[in-house]
């Protein structure tokens, strides 16, 4: 949630070929800074790459209903405010942290498709969650094939499978970060969506 008294700075920041700017948010505790997507043009002449690693925004939505605990105003509103779903599906002054999650869609779409026109070798590779969560070795094959990295031996494999388990992530994060981490799970949207919430949902995602 936002806070009263917040300020916000914006600067243009550049990696070979895509134009970005960087959103500054300063509240009365903390700074953040995400990274907001201004346009992005194509270009041949740089060699910069983008990983892009996307889930069913659905169970984005879940997750992120339980980020650092449950808000106040709950999942579909109360009077503490519009709810996390409301709060997600909104277009216009997104009071979300990191503003518009469908405009973030949008904007990570248009620079893929920057990166991947004329570039030889690709410059863009998109992950999926699911695809990690399902097959972790190939996902992790590709992506060094797609940095031009040395292949993966089995050590490193096991030793990065071991790393991103829930019990090694929640055994090392510490403060604050230990409350991000959660067992959600693909699919786990279906626990927390009505059949109405669902094809809202669906509407606003398909415009």
């Amino acid at each position: 949630e936002e806070e009263e008294g917040e300020e916000e700075e914006e600067s243009a920041w550049s990696c070979e070929g895509v134009e970005w700017k960087r959103r500054k948010v300063r509240t009365k505790e903390s700074q953040t800074a995400t990274p907001n997507y201004d346009r992005a043009r194509p270009s041949n002449s740089g060699t910069g790459k983008l990983v892009l690693v996307l889930r069913n925004a659905k169970d984005a939505l879940s997750s992120l209903h339980h980020f650092r605990g449950l808000p106040q105003d709950g999942w579909s509103g109360n009077r503490h405010g519009p709810g996390s779903f409301r709060r997600f599906l909104l277009l216009d002054d997104c009071p979300n942290a990191m503003g518009c999650a469908f405009s973030w869609i949008k904007e990570s779409d248009e620079a893929v498709e920057a990166l991947l026109d004329g570039a030889s070798p690709p410059r863009a590779l998109v992950v999926y969650y699911e695809a990690l969560v399902r097959d972790l070795p190939g996902q992790l094959r590709r992506l060094h094939s797609f940095l031009g990295l040395p292949p993966l031996t089995d050590a490193k494999l096991s030793a990065v499978r071991s790393a991103c388990s829930l019990s090694s992530m929640s055994g090392s994060s510490t403060g604050r970060f230990r409350q991000t981490t959660r067992k959600g799970g693909i699919g786990d949207w279906k626990r927390h969506f009505d059949d109405g919430q669902s094809r809202e949902f669906d509407a606003v995602f398909n415009r």
